[in-house]
């Protein structure tokens, strides 16, 4: 996100990049993704690229909203452009908004992060964006976290399952459990704002198993501390191999505060994370 005026989250706020050609020694200039309104309050933000292994095309999502602070925001559109050459030119930005936003909604953020395609089970090939919405814009207000998907490399959006009350940014990752392929949501915790500390201070997860369209209950993990913020979820495959094929990697700040940036890893498809660092 580019916040040319100020480190607020809503604004005048273009979409850039920097792309790497040898490995990420060195970085080209700060390249404009999408831009709209000149100096207008205009915000395109939460990017979330996904890769579809199966065209080699980059599809990166974002959100448009427009105002100065958080109390004059409004929108919550999203728009899609896509890269056929690695990031170096982008196609014109599709707006999806009718396609994965329900009637009524008010806030809506993809991630922040990224996306995923899926490469096991029935589903295989389906791109999964993570997301969270709220029917207001007051951020007192519960939000909810969910996905939507593809089928077609991103032609076409279908709304998938929501997981909430409280839960907020995420990420997903796939899993194999019992033999059943299917994938995990990791969620920014809420419930403090809801007037119950007791629930807050830890991750929030659910499951799925056909593809992201429901989801089992929010469960906490308490092994996962978190201060309320963003966090990061992936899929790890080994070159090597060990005890399987991939290892689940997750990072976040594992205090009450904001500090003590940790990577777990779980070897075990999420149910425990033995290694931290």
């Amino acid at each position: 996100e580019g916040r040319k005026a100020n480190r607020s989250d809503d604004g005048d706020i273009d979409l850039l990049l920097r792309r790497s050609t040898d490995g990420g020694h060195t970085w080209s200039p700060i390249q404009v993704v999408h831009e709209e309104g000149g100096d207008a309050a205009i915000k395109l933000g939460n990017p979330c690229p996904v890769i579809d292994g199966e065209t080699g095309a980059i599809l990166l999502l974002m959100n448009r909203s427009t105002g100065l602070t958080r109390s004059d925001r409004s929108g919550g559109d999203i728009l899609i452009t896509e890269s056929t050459d690695d990031g170096a030119t982008w196609s014109k930005p599709r707006d999806i908004t009718a396609e994965v936003k329900r009637p009524g909604w008010g806030a809506y953020a993809l991630g922040p992060g990224i996306g995923i395609q899926l490469t096991m089970g029935q589903h295989k090939g389906r791109l999964v964006i993570p997301a969270n919405y709220r029917e207001s814009f007051n951020q007192r207000d519960p939000s909810y976290s969910h996905v939507f998907y593809s089928d077609d490399h991103g032609k076409h959006w279908k709304l998938g399952g929501m997981v909430g009350p409280h839960t907020n940014e995420c990420q997903v990752a796939e899993i194999i459990r019992d033999g059943r392929a299917g994938l995990v949501i990791d969620m920014r915790n809420h419930w403090g704002r809801d007037g119950h500390p007791e629930k807050a201070g830890v991750r929030l997860q659910a499951t799925s198993f056909d593809g992201g369209a429901t989801w089992s209950e929010a469960q906490p993990q308490q092994t996962l501390i978190e201060p309320a913020c963003q966090a990061s979820l992936l899929r790890y495959r080994l070159p090597q191999g060990k005890d399987g094929s991939s290892v689940l990697l997750f990072a976040n700040p594992a205090a009450t505060g904001r500090k003590n940036l940790t990577v777990r890893a779980s070897y075990d498809e999420g149910l425990t994370w033995p290694a931290a660092v």
